[in-house]
């Protein structure tokens, strides 16, 4: 018995260690807590409704824009916590920023507090998300097209034939890969030589930016244009640079902290919809990426309710024929077709600039007078 149990033993240490556990894959959630504020009421009047009803106009805002995954009220009247909400941006200062325009809190009648809160990838799950989540990884997680030769990128595309020509028509996206190495991007992004043909100082004129104005760069990337964007609107204006992929969206987030642009607010948009609030900005910008979005007049009419009154949208895209840096000639769009695809989109053409040498420079404002 001694004898078999020594076997046993020495048995059982020969057996090489069992490999340690994998650290499960967190994600982050941001917890937005509408609470009491300084006007707060409990007396229900014809002006306190028509607030509730912006108020869940908001809600649903937040939620179709793929920021907020569920809201929902406080039961009990007498609780400091009056709502919640459960973000999925990708810092507590973008979901601050979303909640602190619920008409609600604006009015003082609630006020925000936001806790970030980690959770392990898989345990939750919204059946009606917005987000597209990859199965299994939670709200983070994206599918994305993938790098260009031109440092840029954009949403999905429709197929190509064996010789790179789309074989699709109307306004489908013309070109589409796939990225997953930021650094490795990062160096095509962010070549210095893109400086002398990118020439971002001219594009940021175009906007027109002053101080305090908000501008969104959809189609983002890297960040490449954030520093000049944060130059030109100031310490109390915003940029929000959108991409719909997570991995450029945290390199932004770590890049503004380096550079020293606390105006920077990168987000993580959809490839329909770059998750913009009614009345959030007061320009767009959207470089070498117009021609990678499919279905491009429903795009852009879902676009209009972003901009504030007054507001522009400025769209940078590659000439036609074969130039040194871009897509392939028969992956571009001519101006005309820009020109008419949004115009049907209820877009009008504001001006036309050439301070670049392989690129467009078209400026559009609303085409409906009175319309943000």
């Amino acid at each position: 018995m001694h004898a078999l149990l020594a076997l046993s033993l020495s048995v059982a240490s020969a057996a090489p260690p069992a490999p340690p556990e994998e650290p499960p894959e967190m994600v982050q959630y941001q917890m937005v807590l509408l609470e009491k504020g300084p006007e707060w009421t409990a007396e229900v009047t014809p002006e306190l409704e028509a607030l509730q009803a912006r108020h869940l106009a908001h809600l649903d805002a937040a939620w179709q824009a793929g920021q907020a995954e569920v809201c929902g009220p406080a039961d009990d009247p007498d609780a400091r916590v009056r709502g919640f909400c459960l973000y999925a941006t990708t810092t507590a200062k973008a979901a601050r920023e979303v909640a602190e325009q619920d008409p609600m809190v604006r009015a003082g009648h609630l006020s925000v507090r936001v806790l970030p809160w980690w959770t392990q990838a898989g345990f939750l799950a919204f059946p009606h998300s917005t987000l597209h989540a990859a199965p299994g990884h939670g709200p983070p997680a994206r599918t994305h097209h993938g790098p260009r030769s031109d440092g840029r990128h954009g949403p999905p595309r429709a197929e190509t034939g064996p010789h790179g020509a789309p074989t699709g028509h109307g306004d489908h996206a013309t070109v589409h890969h796939r990225f997953d190495d930021v650094d490795k991007w990062t160096g095509v992004f962010d070549d210095p030589a893109r400086l002398e043909w990118q020439k971002p100082d001219a594009v940021v004129e175009v906007l027109a930016l002053e101080k305090r104005m908000s501008v969104a760069d959809i189609g983002a990337g890297t960040g490449f244009f954030n520093p000049y964007l944060d130059a030109a609107v100031g310490k109390r204006g915003r940029v929000i640079p959108v991409d719909v992929e997570r991995s450029l969206v945290d390199h932004m987030v770590a890049r503004a902290e380096r550079e020293g642009t606390p105006s920077v607010q990168p987000r993580l948009g959809r490839f329909e919809d770059p998750g913009l609030l009614p009345g959030e900005v007061d320009r767009i910008l959207m470089v070498d990426t117009y021609h990678h979005i499919s279905e491009r007049r429903d795009y852009f009419r879902r676009l209009l309710p972003a901009l504030k009154p007054g507001g522009r949208m400025v769209i940078v895209d590659f000439k036609p024929g074969d130039l040194p840096v871009g897509p392939r000639a028969g992956h571009k769009l001519p101006v005309s077709q820009v020109v008419d695809e949004l115009t049907e989109a209820g877009w009008r053409l504001e001006s036309q600039a050439d301070p670049l040498p392989y690129q467009y420079v078209l400026a559009f404002v609303p085409a409906e007078p009175g319309r943000p």
